[in-house]
């Protein structure tokens, strides 16, 4: 149980700092070599959140279930399955961001900005 709690606190500290990141993104970009590549990490960073946050509402959901063993109600259950659905769809997206973001800064770096521009 308490693992459980100490999961949703460190998922709500990693949105929190997605957010900081990304604020802190928005004043750097105007200074970024490229834009293409900003829009992948803004879009990325929003997956990121949304998907983090998914992961802390589904603990939330397996902490009420614990939380009263005996008698839990059954639609935690199917939310909790549901969440987890949903989560692993943006997880899925987020990594593929990932991968094309790595790729393309990479192909950025050494074409010298002029693949992508």
């Amino acid at each position: 149980m308490i693992a459980i709690v100490v999961r949703l606190v460190i998922d709500m500290m990693i949105v929190i700092t997605i957010i900081n990141l990304a604020k802190i993104i928005v004043t750097v970009k105007s200074n970024s070599d490229s834009k293409f590549i900003m829009r992948y990490c803004d879009i990325g960073f929003i997956i990121t959140a949304i998907s983090r946050s998914l992961d802390a509402l589904e603990n939330l959901f397996v902490i009420l279930i614990y939380s009263n063993k005996d008698n839990f109600q059954n639609w935690l259950i199917s939310a909790v399955n549901s969440v987890e659905d949903v989560k692993w769809v943006f997880v899925t997206i987020e990594y593929v961001l990932l991968f094309i973001t790595i790729l393309f800064h990479f192909l950025f770096r050494f074409s010298k900005g002029k693949i992508i521009e």
